[in-house]
């Protein structure tokens, strides 16, 4: 009698077990599929500077989608946490950043592997803050855009996501393909994506209420 109890007990478990991976899986998938489907507009942060002479004005440069900052999940930033020894409140400020834009969860993926959300690190190949732009690369065209006006602006949260979701949607709108936007953001490495993909389905998996309070709602 026991023995039956027990089994029963294990394979409810494994059924919310299964369910749970399946539905992180849907949720990863259907992500992908929507940042690939947006269209080119280049979102601009609501914080960044005012273009410079000859740029595309900001009203013209729209931002698809954005969340409102309440909408952040507390979740999320338990997850930012464990993996980042940046303050508290520099963590929130970076999500809510994030949710002013599209797809703020792939944005957090990107910041993860690029820096663990320090908005002050330089990597050794020069990559800056946040999203690790290369200023060499980048600045000029980045200035033009009116979103950058000198290099120290990629210290700032807000520019540099900006930055950082101005060349990621360039390479999109050329190979309109997630994998080799990525593969071409990073400069040539295919184990890029696979870091940036599965981080991304870490925050999905972050989001998802724990079996026991899916359990609980259904009992209740």
């Amino acid at each position: 009698m026991i023995k039956n109890k027990l089994k029963s007990h294990i394979m409810v478990e494994y059924k919310w077990m299964v369910l749970l991976k399946l539905l992180t899986v849907c949720m990863f998938i259907a992500a992908v599929y929507a940042f690939i489907s947006v269209n080119t507009g280049i979102p601009v942060s609501a914080n960044a500077i005012q273009p410079v002479e000859n740029s595309q004005p900001v009203e013209k440069i729209s931002v698809q989608g954005p969340q409102k900052t309440e909408d952040a999940n507390p979740a999320v930033i338990k997850w930012m946490k464990e993996r980042s020894v940046s303050p508290e409140h520099v963590l929130l400020k970076i999500y809510e950043e994030a949710l002013r834009h599209s797809h703020p969860n792939l944005i957090l993926a990107i910041c993860a592997v690029e820096s663990n959300f320090n908005p002050g690190v330089q990597s050794e190949k020069g990559a800056v803050g946040l999203m690790g732009i290369l200023p060499a690369v980048w600045m000029d065209e980045l200035k033009r855009e009116g979103i950058l006006r000198e290099r120290q602006d990629l210290y700032l949260i807000s520019n540099n996501i900006a930055s950082g979701i101005y060349v990621l949607k360039k390479y999109l709108t050329q190979s309109k393909n997630l994998e080799d936007a990525l593969y071409s953001y990073v400069g040539g490495d295919r184990s890029y994506a696979d870091k940036v993909m599965r981080t991304l389905g870490e925050i999905h998996l972050s989001e998802m209420p724990h079996v026991s309070e899916i359990k609980a709602r259904d009992n209740s």
